[in-house]
């Protein structure tokens, strides 16, 4: 809860634990320090560099569509039509834009599939993410660790597979002492094409933070703090 803390320095949250014996009784609040909070993240439509054969199956199935045309214009980001009857030119005499795509064969998936990791798509927008922005993160550091020192940063959009992604990243001297731990899940934001804030789905955006420790010879203790945001 305290990593959550850190990155959502706007909310407050509140653990009870309420035992057979009262002084077992355990309560854990960590307080609101700002009301600024980051902006929604948007939903998206997948973007072609990104799915696998099964993603595709999956969305053939789901669509509401009915012509191979329209799935590749509607189904995914950064394919109009112009762009998409190119791509179904470059599938073979087997497809044509009209074609059902309900209909289509395993071959003729793994076709697209292959097409859609070879050609060139514009990159996905950034905007979609939701970082926790160098404010909160600074805020949150100094809010839960109380350091003598302390420097944040908050990259740009970059893009890995058609993969949005930022990297925010804190360090700080001093303050509080920290559990050591490994890299955990936050939350994921957002699942392609619907709003579902705390999805168990592999397919959201997503968020995760880890804290270290770095002892020094002396009693100053360093915290370094990294966030990422991904689709």
């Amino acid at each position: 809860m305290r990593q959550m803390a850190v990155i959502t320095p706007y909310a407050q949250f509140l653990f009870q634990f309420v035992s057979d014996s009262p002084e077992k009784n355990v309560t854990i609040r960590f307080t609101r320090r700002t009301d600024i909070m980051p902006s929604v993240p948007l939903e998206t439509k997948y973007h072609p560099s990104a799915v696998d054969i099964l993603l595709i199956k999956r969305l053939i199935t789901e669509t509401s569509k009915q012509t191979l045309l329209q799935f590749l214009q509607h189904e995914f980001v950064n394919i109009g039509k112009s762009h998409a009857e190119r791509l179904i030119g470059e599938m073979g005499p087997d497809f044509s834009p009209k074609m059902s795509v309900k209909s289509l064969t395993p071959q003729q998936i793994v076709r697209i599939h292959q097409l859609f990791r070879q050609a060139k798509f514009d990159d996905p927008s950034g905007d979609i993410l939701s970082p926790a922005g160098e404010y909160n993160l600074r805020l949150g550091i100094i809010k839960e660790l109380h350091p003598d020192m302390v420097a944040t940063f908050s990259g740009s959009a970059q893009v890995f597979e058609g993969h949005p992604f930022i990297v925010e990243a804190g360090v700080s001297v001093g303050g509080k002492d920290v559990k050591q731990v490994r890299i955990s899940l936050m939350v994921k934001y957002i699942k392609h094409g619907e709003r579902n804030m705390l999805s168990p789905e592999t397919d959201c955006v997503y968020s995760l933070c880890c804290i270290s420790n770095v002892r020094s010879k002396g009693p100053v203790r360093m915290h370094l703090y990294l966030h990422l945001i991904s689709s």
